[in-house]
């Protein structure tokens, strides 16, 4: 379990949000994450005029939040508006390792000698480029594409990837550039993307809404049985209060049983002594670190497109994020229920069938379902802070901050924690 974070109770400050979204690779693993700030005071992104000031704040509430935490676990994105931002002392003086900055190619051309000087000198330290393509090549534009790690491919922005024949011409003469593709929406685009490259080499980075995407979750597909079974146990472990008949529907469920003692000997669960039995990983683990690692269980178990491990990290994230920012106010007795609020709250996404019929299969208190099911309740309130993180608006965190009467930094140091050990559960569990 990672460490706390310091966290300041500075409620007067401006209120300022850290928005992120989620960067996969090719095997559909997170490997970083994009970050901006929700400013309500202004209603935008980036001041008026002021690239530089917005990507200091940026990265000043990003080092605030504890960012240096996520580092060694995966990346982060930072799109930067101004060149003169990377000349900044505080990303001089930051561990650099992990860091991503992410220009527009134009910003780039205005000042190319300064480009090169600084990128190169901010390489060194660790800090990798990502250059956006604006559909044109001009005269110097390799030298600049050439100190890139990646060309992105923005499909917010019109034409971009039907530009095709220019982008593989740098390619060419660039070979170590990979495609970065932002802002994809669809699952079924992201799939096209990724299995026909519109380029000469095949697309290395996705970042979009479709991976939580519901387009398809009311196509209401059958359960596969193997996901039956273990909402069954799910069932059985707020049902049956006996540990034997527990232990034995597990020996009925082999593979189950298996990943169960994998996980109750792994270093994750502090065990001296090896569980060779059902009821022995059942004593060690308790009954709720059972429930919830189950939970985890339902992402990973059968065949999917893979995108379930990406789903798997959302759900993380935001039931651990439930987890500390609602048991400060409600109580340590609500925090296990505020997890599985925010685990259970992608299961339509997952299987492809209307919350509702999914919950209902399963025994929860009606707190986790009025939060999912009515947007209402007890736990539903901190389920919108979460939102808010993902894809929020300045109007939405104005409205959170004022109802929820939370220090903004509060919640950026929780969600940053939060991506920590959504991060290193994922690692432990591999």
């Amino acid at each position: 379990m990672p460490n706390e974070f310091s966290i300041s109770h500075d409620s007067t400050e401006a209120p300022v949000l850290l928005n992120r979204e989620v960067v996969l690779n090719r095997s559909m693993k997170t490997v970083g994450y994009e970050f901006s700030l929700l400013d309500a005071m202004l209603g935008d992104n980036l001041r008026p005029g002021n690239g530089k000031g917005a990507d200091a704040a940026l990265i000043e509430h990003l080092q605030k939040a504890g960012i240096e935490r996520m580092l060694g676990l995966c990346s982060a994105y930072l799109p930067m508006h101004s060149l003169d931002s990377l000349g900044l002392a505080i990303l001089q003086q930051q561990l650099a390792t992990g860091l991503v900055v992410e220009l527009n190619i134009g910003t780039c051309r205005a000042m190319p000698a300064a480009f090169i000087e600084q990128a190169e000198s901010l390489k060194d330290r660790g800090i990798r480029f990502a250059l956006q393509f604006d559909g044109h090549i001009e005269p110097g534009d390799v030298d600049l594409y050439a100190r890139a790690d990646w060309i992105v491919l923005d499909l917010s922005q019109p034409a971009e990837i039907s530009l095709s024949p220019k982008v593989n011409q740098i390619l060419q003469v660039c070979p170590s550039l990979q495609p970065f593709v932002k802002n994809v929406v669809l699952q079924e685009e992201f799939t096209e993307l990724l299995n026909s490259s519109p380029f000469s080499r095949p697309i290395q980075l996705f970042h979009g809404p479709f991976v939580v995407s519901k387009t398809a979750a009311l196509e209401d597909r059958p359960l596969q049985g193997d996901r039956m079974r273990i909402m069954e146990l799910l069932n059985k472990l707020k049902q049956e209060s006996d540990n034997s008949k527990l232990a034995d529907a597990l020996r009925r469920d082999p593979v189950v049983l298996f990943k169960l003692l994998r996980y109750a000997n792994s270093p994750v669960t502090g065990l001296r002594t090896k569980a060779e039995t059902a009821e022995q990983a059942l004593m060690v683990i308790g009954r709720d670190k059972l429930y919830n690692w189950l939970t985890l269980l339902l992402y990973v178990t059968g065949e999917g497109s893979g995108l379930e491990y990406a789903l798997l990290n959302d759900s993380l994230v935001r039931g651990r994020m439930l987890e500390l920012i609602g048991s400060e106010r409600l109580g340590k007795q609500h925090a296990n229920n505020l997890f599985l609020t925010g685990m259970f709250s992608l299961l339509d996404v997952l299987f492809h069938k209307p919350l509702p019929k999914i919950l209902s299969l399963l025994t929860l208190p009606d707190e986790i379902k009025q939060a999912l099911l009515e947007s209402q309740g007890l736990y539903y309130p901190y389920l919108q802070v979460v939102y808010a993180c993902e894809s929020g608006t300045p109007k939405e965190l104005e409205n959170i901050a004022t109802s929820m009467q939370m220090a903004v930094n509060d919640i950026n140091c929780r969600h940053v924690e939060s991506l920590v050990w959504a991060q290193q559960v994922e690692q432990e569990a591999e």
